[in-house]
């Protein structure tokens, strides 16, 4: 089920499988285990479903396919109406 929650003063959207061109360049993505890196997209591969990332902690350059990258990193949301169609109804925003 798609959520928003709080993670160190972040607001991330988590819960969700996005199709692999529905992950944009540039877009910024918190590790779900809740440590403190921050990940930047740099390229998405939506012929393979490839993910291309850098870890902006420590400038690493990685690759994952789209689930497997999903299932370990949530989406910073800068503005939550963007991704409300993506909640079930009930679900709430943890924004503070």
């Amino acid at each position: 089920m798609a959520r928003y929650e709080n993670m160190h003063g972040q607001c991330v959207l988590a819960g969700h499988t996005f199709a692999a061109a529905d992950i944009k360049p540039g877009s910024l993505w918190i590790p779900a285990d809740g440590s403190l890196r921050r990940i930047r997209v740099d390229k998405v591969d939506v012929a393979t479903g490839d993910v291309y990332y850098t870890d902006l902690g420590n400038s690493r350059r990685l690759e994952r396919d789209t689930f497997g990258f999903q299932c370990r990193y949530c989406l910073v949301v800068n503005d939550v109406k963007d991704f409300a169609h993506l909640l079930d109804e009930g679900s709430t925003a943890l924004t503070d």
